[in-house]
């Protein structure tokens, strides 16, 4: 028997793993996407559709073929090039009781429930990137400590506070300058607001599931890497705070 966790207005539906261990479920069914990952498949879509709209004006078109037709070649292959992820992020998550499945691009990951000794938020900032993303990412933890970002819940933030009161926020935290290690990060005096976000509730729901399946003395209950997350100056895409499932929350050291 399978559940099928749909999204209702935005949000995930909250279940109950035990009542579906009781009542003979073998797995249960993510479907639905953060608002960020919703407007990536939109856009993607809509440049397919401008690539086909300009293939189209070319072969109709007798005084300029190649112009319209050459630029709707070049949008379609571009296009090409991130319809497979789009189409890892349409697959839903599934998780039975021995393994998660985490769709992605080409390939699926799966890793064992057995294995499992985190899941929640960690709020991650990338340096040195085109743009210097920064959110709220939901994230696995095995027993070796390996972590598996899940990209498609993610909460974002597009613009940094301004250090200086009064003064116009900046878009992006620039990665020059002294690491913002010491800035505000969103909800880190609201925790249940960040609670209410759709990657919160489907982190929530995931441990809910791993938990009825690993039991209280499982290495979830007993190790919780996600609060142990640690500040890494040199890593690519540095973590800088942590939340949990149980509502806590705090910033890496």
């Amino acid at each position: 028997m399978t559940k099928t966790i749909e999204p209702d207005d935005g949000e995930a539906r909250m279940f109950d793993a035990n009542a579906g261990e009781k009542s003979g479920t073998d797995r249960a069914v993510i479907r639905g996407l953060s608002p960020t990952a919703r407007n990536s498949v939109v856009s993607c879509v809509f440049v397919t559709a401008l690539g086909l709209l300009s293939l189209i004006v070319g072969i109709f078109e007798i005084h300029d073929f190649a112009g319209p037709f050459v630029a709707g070649l070049v949008i379609l292959a571009a296009s090409l090039v991130v319809w497979p992820q789009t189409i890892g992020l349409l697959r839903p998550i599934v998780m039975t009781r021995t393994e998660l499945k985490i769709p992605e691009a080409l390939r699926t990951t799966i890793i064992p429930l057995a294995t499992i000794a985190g899941v929640g938020l960690s709020y991650q900032w990338s340096p040195g990137a085109f743009k210097d993303l920064q959110g709220w990412f939901l994230e696995v933890w095995d027993t070796k400590g390996a972590r598996k970002v899940i990209r498609r819940f993610v909460v974002l933030r597009w613009r940094a506070p301004n250090p200086q009161p009064g003064g116009k926020p900046r878009l992006f935290v620039s990665s020059r300058g002294p690491l913002p290690v010491s800035l505000p990060i969103p909800f880190e005096d609201d925790p249940v607001g960040l609670a209410e976000t759709r990657p919160a509730r489907v982190a929530t729901q995931v441990s809910t599931w791993i938990m009825a399946q690993q039991g209280p003395n499982g290495p979830l209950a007993s190790l919780g890497l996600q609060k142990k997350s640690r500040y890494e100056a040199t890593a690519a895409r540095q973590t800088l705070g942590w939340w949990s499932p149980d509502g806590t929350m705090g910033r890496t050291r």
